[in-house]
């Protein structure tokens, strides 16, 4: 830039100020120089922006204030900044000249140049590496650094000497090679090397060739400090040997599974455990090979895996063997995602557990048996204990009267007196006789329906229907309704035991109904767990079990008084459901209604 060009654009102009910075005098180009508007009276100095001129930094106008002073005044414009030199001249009254001429385009190019400077600076400051320019011959001629102890000498120390001077032989005829078919062919070279440093450290070194443009003999060496990577190399390489040994040699069956469930990868305990080979499983989805059962389950699993949900799961499920039987296996599933956090495949560990679940479920059939056994111990118990009462209540009772009349008769020589006598012994025994005909139809009834009967598959709906043909004549004169809801269709036991327990329960609901309302039977059945429910409920008369329920199942206990009843029938029912090995329970409400569950074994 010329001086001619710089006069051309240099406009002057003036104002005079006092000591306290108020103008009192301002000339016209002063005015257009400042951008004032025309009709403002009041200008005083200190509103304007004084910049250093050598740091073009804010200075406050106190500063300012000194004969022969330089500084730049910052004009904010609409389209660039305006930048204005000024000199300030104090004459004999301590007023202020001030001379001020457009200096704009110089500052800019001058800011504009700092900026460059400043962002070289930055540049340089985020070099990790060593930048040396070295020409054909292999001299060093200029560096540019922000780690200048990377080498073992300081970089400045390469300046003018050649790279056989500094490296040893092998690798310096190298990178020479490499320099020279840079510049010949103008494509990028690199090339490792290490260096042994004292005290046996050794370093590794990554140096790239790049071409310099508009230069034809001079290229750029950058060497970069790499012996952290190539630790982590090392280290990568021995982790990845070990992931090997464990994959391949564990007795855990381990595989790498694609999103769409093809095996990738797999150890040969999978192969053991599946009875596939791996080229087979490679062909196959996992999903094909899984239970019916267990598919909607593992494909649930694998979708929340997918989406973040969870980062791994454990759990049971089924494969199809290559013998066309099912093993059980116990698997932990984990998803594996790149750096992008996308998903890329599953890693499943397959532990086979169909040894322990066989083991598991005859340890649980045994616990039935012996549950079972429990059961026909504790009912026997009872049954002893209710017959002791009978004995004790029912039969010694009369006994003790049928004596002691017995001796009245013979002591008493009033004819009219052994009549009475007479009638009390002949009421006694036929008390006696129907204690007698009680306690032989509970032995009928109980004995009959279990001896000599092997268990076999009876349908509810089959023996419901011959119970209501049975029952026919009654269920019409009481105007009943008997539905059902049988979930578990059938169930394996002894036919004429389950026959009279569900008879029993309608019957009990047929003969204690309520007269103002319509009898109402529901029978249903359900699974739980091992088991099968049985209920039957009715909107009859109800009881307060608060009041009857410890004696509800007991020989000869009558709790609606007005029916042709002994109170055997429950008693009944509850000893033919024990020694099913079965529970009995009830749940009552008076004048609502009652609802029977019988629990039932499902073997």
């Amino acid at each position: 830039m010329n001086n001619d060009f710089l006069n051309s654009h240099r406009t002057e102009g003036f104002l005079c100020c006092n000591s306290n910075g108020a103008v009192f005098h301002i000339t016209d180009q002063a005015r257009k120089l400042l951008e004032l508007d025309d009709l403002k009276s009041d200008i005083i100095i200190q509103d304007f922006i004084f910049l250093d001129s050598n740091t073009l930094l804010p200075i406050p106008f106190e500063e300012t204030v000194k004969d022969g002073a330089n500084y730049i005044i910052e004009i904010p414009s609409a389209k660039h900044q305006k930048y204005i030199s000024a000199t300030f001249i104090q004459d004999d009254n301590d007023n202020l000249i001030i001379s001020l001429y457009d200096n704009s385009i110089l500052i800019r190019k001058l800011i504009e140049l700092k900026k460059q400077e400043y962002n070289q600076r930055l540049l340089v400051s985020s070099i990790n590496d060593i930048i040396f320019e070295v020409n054909k011959d292999g001299i060093f001629l200029n560096y540019w650094t922000n780690k200048p102890n990377l080498l073992i000498h300081p970089p400045s120390s390469f300046i003018g000497r050649p790279l056989t001077d500094i490296l040893p032989q092998e690798i310096s005829y190298k990178i020479l090679s490499l320099i020279r078919s840079s510049i010949r062919e103008k494509k990028q070279k690199t090339f490792e090397y290490a260096l042994q440093y004292p005290k046996d450290v050794l370093r590794w070194y990554s140096l790239i060739v790049k071409n310099i443009p508009d230069q034809s003999e001079i290229v750029a060496l950058v060497i970069t400090d790499i012996t952290k990577q190539k630790e982590y190399q090392d280290k990568l390489i021995f982790s990845e040997q070990r992931f090997y040994q464990a994959f391949h040699f564990s007795g855990v069956g381990t595989t790498l599974t694609s999103l769409e469930g093809y095996l990738l990868e797999g150890n040969k305990t999978v192969s053991q455990i599946l009875g596939y080979s791996k080229e087979e499983l490679q062909q196959i989805r996992s999903i094909d090979i899984t239970h019916s059962e267990d598919k909607n389950y593992d494909l649930t699993v694998r979708k929340e895996l997918i989406e973040g949900k969870k980062n791994y799961h454990t759990f049971l499920k089924r494969y199809l063997h290559k013998d066309n039987y099912y093993v059980w296996c116990s698997i932990t599933i984990s998803l594996v995602r790149d750096t992008s956090d996308q998903p890329q495949y599953f890693i499943v560990q397959l532990v086979d557990m169909t040894e322990f679940i066989r083991n598991n479920e005859e340890l649980k059939l045994k616990k039935k048996k012996l549950e079972t056994i429990k059961a026909h111990l504790e009912s026997k118990i009872v049954q002893n204990e209710e017959a002791n009462y009978i004995i004790a209540h029912n039969l010694l009772s009369p006994i003790a009267n049928i004596k002691m009349l017995v001796d009245n008769i013979k002591a008493s020589e009033e004819n009219g007196m052994k009549d009475a006598f007479l009638d009390l012994l002949s009421s006694s025994c036929k008390e006696l006789e129907e204690t007698l005909d009680d306690l032989k139809d509970i032995a009928s009834k109980i004995n009959n329906s279990i001896q000599n009967e092997e268990k076999e598959t009876c349908n509810f709906n089959d023996i419901l229907n011959n119970i209501i043909e049975l029952k026919q004549p009654l269920i019409t004169k009481k105007n009943a309704r008997i539905r059902s809801n049988f979930q578990a269709v059938d169930i394996r036991t002894h036919r004429l035991a389950l026959f009279t327990i569900m008879e029993e329960l309608i019957d009990n609901a047929l003969q204690f109904s309520e007269p103002s309302r319509i009898l109402d039977i529901q029978l249903d059945t359900h699974y739980d767990e091992d088991s099968i429910i049985l209920t039957v409920k009715d909107n009859g008369l109800g009881m307060d079990l608060n009041k009857v329920k410890s004696q509800l199942f007991m020989f000869k206990k009558i709790f609606h008084r007005g029916f042709n009843t002994k109170g055997l029938g429950l008693n009944i029912t509850k000893y033919q459901v024990d020694s099913l090995g079965g529970k009995i329970d009830v749940e009552s409400m008076l004048g609502e209604g009652t609802t029977f569950y019988v629990k039932f074994p499902n073997t």
